[in-house]
């Protein structure tokens, strides 16, 4: 015990046991002797100071805790934890290093004991508890997807997303859509198809052990296919007709496009009809003659997974229609009378005029189709048959003027005369001749 007495002080400086011998001494007796034997125990510990309690995430580096303190300072530490989720060892500091190998529902405790000492006790036991948090997943930051109606795109297939830095080996990529109408995903391989026009979100799902599940966004733009274009059909030209059954003509067939339904419209309005045939030509029935050319314009409507085309566009010509044959009529004219012309219509609906041309010798006058002659010889008159939609149709008409038809002239009644030598006397008168036309009388006999 390293035990010194200094009169009735004894002073011990180690464990273990002291022998005193004590005499009672007293004038007159003998003395009297008594052995006292002195156990010396060990020091009590001062309580160890455990760490305090971590909190570590999975996947980080080993954390190591501050130096364990108090204690009975040189008896040896020992450090173990009570699930093998955590490794805990000392360090050359008296620190604790911990190593997370994963991630658990509790806490996990670590305990610390301390050895005794030659002179002083061994502590109680401390605790202290790790919690280990899961791991955090890297982010893939996928990028958002632009493609047509029926493409399929892998941008961020699950393979491409595993070549991300820091993507962790045995990760797991679960992929969904939140509009299947519009977009769908494989759930595995992450290859995206668009189904219609519009956008849909994709969820990238991250599982990984001892990791917290991430999720990831992005979005897909589906846009509708671009059309074919529609064909133009060549330019027309087409003839008026009064008769709307015989004023028509066909476009070549409008051909390609998406397959959506055709419309079509005629510029300036009002001029030319235009309609679609089942054989996706265009039907143009012409209402009357423009003074240009009339532009058809064909367009077609988008259908669910394609665009419009662009509207095509080809022009009418509308001539007018032909005149058709008008006779030439001669009426028979007499001097001094009015006779009316008629000259026959060449269209149902047309307007005919007379133009007095030439007059000749005749003294001619026109008022309408009344024309008035005084003298024999020739007129020449224009008659023109007008009529919306149509060429003119223009005829000349010569009328000839007769001269007025002679009174009869009266017969003188026959005569019986006597013959004479005397021709003075051979002499006989007849009747007069009256009526004829006035002009000068010659005889003959």
């Amino acid at each position: 015990t390293g035990a010194s007495l200094s009169g009735d002080k004894l002073k011990v400086l180690y464990p273990g046991t002291v022998t005193v011998t004590g005499t009672d001494a007293l004038d007159g007796y003998d003395n009297l002797v008594t052995t006292i034997v002195v156990p010396v125990n060990k020091k009590t510990s001062p309580a160890l100071k455990a760490p305090a309690n971590v909190t570590m995430t999975f996947g980080d580096k080993p954390r190591k805790t501050a130096a364990i303190t108090d204690g009975n300072g040189s008896g040896t530490l020992h450090v173990w934890t009570d699930n093998a989720a955590v490794t805990a060892r000392l360090t050359d500091r008296l620190g604790v290093e911990l190593t997370a190998l994963k991630v658990t529902k509790a806490p996990v405790a670590v305990t610390i004991e301390q050895e005794s000492t030659a002179d002083t006790t061994a502590p109680a036991d401390v605790t202290f508890t790790v919690t280990v948090n899961p791991g955090t997943l890297p982010d893939l930051k996928p990028g958002n997807i632009d493609l047509n109606v029926g493409d399929t795109k892998e941008n961020n297939s699950a393979d491409n997303l595993k070549n991300v830095k820091g993507f962790l080996a045995g990760t797991k990529l679960t992929f969904s859509s939140d509009k299947t109408a519009i977009a769908t995903v494989d759930k595995d391989t992450g290859k995206v198809t668009g189904i219609s026009a519009g956008s849909a979100t994709i969820t990238v799902t991250e599982t990984l052990d001892n990791y917290a599940n991430k999720t990831e966004k992005f979005t897909v733009n589906v846009s509708k296919k671009v059309s074919p274009v529609l064909t133009t059909p060549a330019n027309v030209t087409m003839t008026y007709d009064a008769n709307p059954a015989k004023s028509v003509a066909l476009s070549d067939a409008v051909g390609e496009g998406n397959g959506g339904p055709l419309s079509v419209t005629a510029a300036p309005s009002g001029v030319v009809t235009a309609t679609l045939t089942s054989e996706r030509q265009v039907k143009l029935t012409a209402l009357k003659v423009p003074a240009g050319l009339v532009t058809i314009t064909v367009s077609q409507a988008a259908t669910p997974d394609t665009e419009a085309p662009k509207d095509v566009t080809f022009t009418v010509k509308v001539n007018k229609g032909a005149g058709g044959k008008n006779e030439e009529r001669i009426p028979a004219v007499t001097a001094g009378n009015t006779v009316t012309l008629t000259m026959p219509l060449a269209r149902t609906g047309s307007k005919i005029t007379y133009v007095l041309t030439d007059a000749g010798t005749t003294g001619a006058s026109l008022s309408g189709d009344k024309l008035k002659v005084l003298y024999p010889g020739t007129v020449t008159v224009t008659g023109t048959d007008a009529l919306d939609g149509y060429d003119n149709v223009v005829t000349t008409i010569v009328v000839p003027v007769n001269k007025k038809t002679s009174p009869a002239l009266t017969t003188p009644a026959d005569v019986t005369m006597t013959y004479d030598a005397d021709r003075a006397k051979s002499v006989a008168t007849s009747d007069a001749v009256g009526e004829g036309n006035g002009g000068p009388l010659s005889v003959t006999a």
